[in-house]
Formats: structure tokens, C-alpha cells, sequence
């Protein structure tokens, strides 16, 4: 794979395609049909259709042979820089500020999933673009009369890249409730107004391309037939994958091998504190401070989503749905980091990014069959 060929799944390209040409279906299919939807005779993208929105005056340019995995890298490449402005929020020192950028751009899984490409990947950076701008626009737009509509625009567009990224709305709630303005429910309002605009938005493009509003078509999904029973025992959201999720996202540790290197990353994910332990300051980020309390309801807002959720986020390295929450972790461990980096906060960012750094090399090993030597050979000297 270069960088200027397409991805296992460029899914987002072939949707961008058929947008273009007044089809919500696909009129010409991928390279794999995994994980699209079969439903009376067509195929249809899974999820949210903002990727390929974005997509379309590239493929109006280039047609299909537009590759994603660019895409990818450079709206991965716009996140850090609006993580870094988000940043400036806190109490934080410049160097701090640095540290913390580098953590997300390079110690979290964000790294991979915008390096990658495919239509699972992309769909994760464009919601973090989003969530991000949704973040900033909270904390920094105040009480200004639209202020309130672009916070609740930017979550809109998140949540038609990332539908969970929608359950972020209690970031905005907890920060503008505290804040005792009487305009709250003049915010509230227009907040919900530009919301209402998002969710019509993917409920009107549910009804185009299934006939109900409600149906997201995952029932129709042609992937691992593990995932897909479970979707259709207890549905895509249910109480009792909670203990499962849990596990995997906060405990869960790599595979254990009996011969060299003896230990192997789960492609059913890892907890997001050993693949970026950086995370474990969170844990002191528990003032009574407006902005740790609405990072912690927007963050928990998120995750708990998620932990309901039927599908883990396999195959991946680390646990790559939390990136839907990612300004939120990054905030928290700002607070907790408490504005100074010191040797021991600096040692746990370089963990961090090495980790991840191994991870990358693991995701394009197996997804591609390069090998170990291979592919630190790639990852150092060859364009992917």
C-alpha cells in the first residue's frame, strides 16, 4: 500500500461517488463488500455519510480514483493543530501545551486510525474534527447569539460522522449551566435548534435509503457473523455489553504469547490507560472546576454510549472509539497534569508514543501482511 492507492476499504470514496450521481446506494462496489449493508438487492455505506460528503469534490476531480488514505492523514493532521488551540484553554503552560499535542498527535490511537485510511478509520477522525470545533466553540464562543448555534452545528456534523459522538451534547448542558447566565435557556434552545438540524439530517438519509427514519440498517450488515448475531439477539445498544465494553476499554491487556514477543496487541482492543498511560492523570482531574466537570459529562456522556454499544471496535489497536471523546481526555489530562510537566509526566508521553508507535506498526502488519522487520522498514523509509 502507498500512500496514493486506496485503502482495504474505501468505502467513503465509492458512497462519494454515487452521492454525486443522485444514489444513496452503491453504484459501483469497493474493492470488499465488509461490513456494507445489503438490503432488497442494493449495498449501502454503514453509518454516517459526512466522510463522503467531504469527500465529493475529490472524487467530482479524480473519479474513484481518489485514495482516502490521504484524506485521512490530512484532516488527522487539522486535529492536532485544533487539539493544540483547544489546549490553550487551561491553565497550561506553553511547554505543557506542547507535551499534551504531542501526546494526542502521536501517544493516543488517533495516530493510526488517521495514517490508515478506510471507511471505519475516517469516519473516526472526522468526528474527532468535529467534536473538537464543538469543544473550542463551548468553551470560548460565551453568550454571543451564535454562539450556541455553530456549538450545536459542529456536534451536528460530528454526530454524521460518528452518531455517538451526539451523547457529547452534556459538555455543552454542564458548561452553560454553570456558567449562570441568564440567557441559558436562550443557548439551550439554539443549541438543540442546529442538533435537531444534524439528527433530521441522518434520519432523512435513513428514509432514503431504507424507507424508515429509525432504521440505520445495521441489521443488514455483511461482517463477522460474531458481531452480527449479536446485533441481531439484543440489538445495537444493550445494558448487558456494558460489563464487556468496561473490560475492554479500561482493563483489558494485550494477548500473552508463549514464544517471541510474547506478548501480542488484541485486535478485540486495549484499555486506553495501557495504550496511553498518559491518560491515568485524568484520575486527578476532580476540582470543582467549570471545565473539568463539563469534560467529565461530556466524557462520561460519550462512554457510556459506547459500553452499551454491540461491537467492541475490532479489529484495532487500543480502543479507538474513544477517540469520539478524545478533547475530552485531552482536557481532563490537562487539568490533571496541573498545568507543569514534569520528568515523570514527560516519561509518560514518550510511553505513550512508542506504544502507539508499535501499535501502528502491529495494525499495518496485520492488515497488510508486511511482517515485523518489514514493516519497521516501511514505517521508517517508505511512503505508505
Amino acid at each position: 500500500m502507498t500512500l496514493w492507492r486506496g485503502s482495504l476499504a474505501p468505502h467513503y470514496v465509492y458512497l462519494a461517488y454515487s452521492l454525486l450521481r443522485g444514489h444513496v446506494d452503491l453504484i459501483t462496489l469497493p474493492p470488499t463488500t465488509y461490513d456494507l449493508l445489503a438490503y432488497q438487492g442494493q449495498w449501502f455505506v454503514a453509518g454516517s455519510p459526512l466522510p463522503a460528503i467531504l469527500l465529493m469534490p475529490l472524487v467530482t476531480l479524480w473519479g474513484l480514483g481518489v485514495s482516502d488514505i490521504p484524506f485521512g492523514a490530512v484532516i488527522g493532521a487539522i486535529n492536532v493543530a485544533l487539539m493544540y488551540d483547544l489546549l490553550g484553554v487551561m491553565q497550561v503552560s506553553e511547554s505543557a501545551r506542547r507535551w499534551l499535542t504531542a501526546l494526542f498527535a502521536a501517544g493516543t490511537v488517533h495516530w493510526y486510525v488517521a495514517a490508515i485510511g478506510s471507511y471505519w478509520f475516517n469516519a473516526h477522525v472526522v468526528a474527532v474534527l468535529f467534536v473538537t470545533l464543538f469543544a473550542r466553540e463551548t468553551l470560548c464562543g460565551g453568550a454571543r447569539h451564535a454562539a450556541p448555534l455553530r456549538a450545536g452545528l459542529w456536534l451536528a456534523l460530528a454526530g454524521l460522522a460518528r452518531p455517538t459522538a451526539l451523547f457529547a451534547a452534556p459538555f455543552f448542558l454542564a458548561w452553560v449551566w454553570m456558567q449562570q447566565r441568564r440567557s441559558f435557556l436562550r443557548e439551550l434552545a439554539l443549541f438543540g435548534f442546529a442538533l435537531a438540524f444534524g439528527v433530521g439530517a441522518h434520519l432523512a438519509y435513513n428514509a432514503a435509503r431504507f424507507g424508515s427514519p429509525l432504521d440505520f440498517g445495521y441489521a443488514y450488515v455483511q461482517g463477522a457473523e460474531n458481531i452480527t448475531s449479536a446485533y441481531a439477539r439484543y440489538g445495537g445498544f444493550n445494558l448487558r455489553f456494558v460489563p464487556f465494553n468496561l473490560y475492554v476499554s479500561l482493563l483489558r491487556p494485550p494477548d500473552i504469547l508463549s514464544q517471541f514477543p510474547f506478548l501480542r496487541p488484541s485486535p478485540w482492543g486495549m484499555s486506553i490507560l495501557l495504550t496511553s498511560p498518559a491518560f491515568f492523570y485524568i484520575f486527578r482531574a476532580f476540582r470543582r472546576d467549570p471545565i473539568i466537570i463539563a469534560s467529565w459529562a461530556g466524557l462520561l456522556g460519550v462512554m457510556i454510549s459506547l459500553w452499551m454499544y454491540h461491537n467492541t471496535g475490532s479489529l484495532q489497536f487500543g480502543y479507538r472509539y474513544s477517540l469520539d471523546a478524545a478533547p475530552f481526555l485531552m482536557l481532563l489530562t490537562a487539568a490533571g497534569m496541573q498545568g507543569h510537566i514534569s520528568p515523570l509526566k514527560r516519561g509518560l508521553v514518550i510511553v505513550s508514543i512508542l506504544v502507539n508507535w508499535a501499535g501502528m506498526a502491529w495494525m499495518f502488519a496485520h492488515l497488510h501482511g508486511f511482517g515485523w522487520a518489514g514493516m519497521w522498514y516501511r514505517l521508517l523509509v517508505s511512503r505508505f
